[in-house]
């Protein structure tokens, strides 16, 4: 009996060892189907909600405008100075060519409407020097005192409080003074 025993637990024990192998080879086939991905399938589309990884924020896209609308303003404002510049000088050079009081008038408007600041500051002190220097034909001390406080007063408030148009000022009022000591 002992014999027949021991054969049927082994049958037994043979017969858990088929179930168990079967049970493991169940599981293991169920987890390799399940872990076989679907197909991917190529699409033109990004999916929703995607950035682009190098695409430049909004705030990125703002700065970059900002920038390029302050080159813009300062490319006219340079170009503006350039012509400014250049009017001036043209009207300085026809003065040094021809040094009357239609060519000094000119200047100095040039210089106090279209120049840069301190432009009337450097025309008014080339006049009175040649002034000084050889005279001005057509112009005696009281007219260029009247010609440059006119130029003057066509200036902005700022441009007038400047240290060179006190000294502008200073010479006006000399030359004023010149012209009252000639009369006398």
């Amino acid at each position: 009996m002992r014999s027949r025993c021991c054969e049927q637990m082994l049958l037994i024990f043979a017969v858990f060892a088929v179930l168990a192998a079967a049970v493991l080879l169940f599981r293991v086939t169920k987890r390799h189907d399940a872990e076989i991905p679907e197909p991917i399938r190529p699409t033109l589309e990004p999916p929703p909600n995607a950035r682009p990884l190098f695409a430049p924020s909004d705030e990125e896209l703002r700065h970059e405008t900002e920038e390029k609308e302050a080159r813009a303003i300062a490319r006219r404002e340079y170009r503006a100075r350039a012509a400014a510049r250049a009017e001036v000088d043209a009207a300085l050079s026809a003065w040094r060519e021809n040094t009357d009081a239609a060519s000094a008038a000119e200047l100095l408007k040039v210089a106090a409407e279209s120049g840069l600041n301190g432009d009337l500051e450097k025309a008014a002190n080339e006049l009175i020097k040649k002034f000084h220097e050889s005279g001005i034909p057509g112009l005696s001390n009281n007219d260029l005192a009247a010609l440059l406080d006119s130029h003057i007063a066509l200036l902005s408030n700022e441009e007038r409080a400047s240290g060179g148009m006190f000294w502008l000022k200073q010479e006006v009022a000399k030359l004023r003074s010149d012209s009252d000591v000639e009369n006398r």
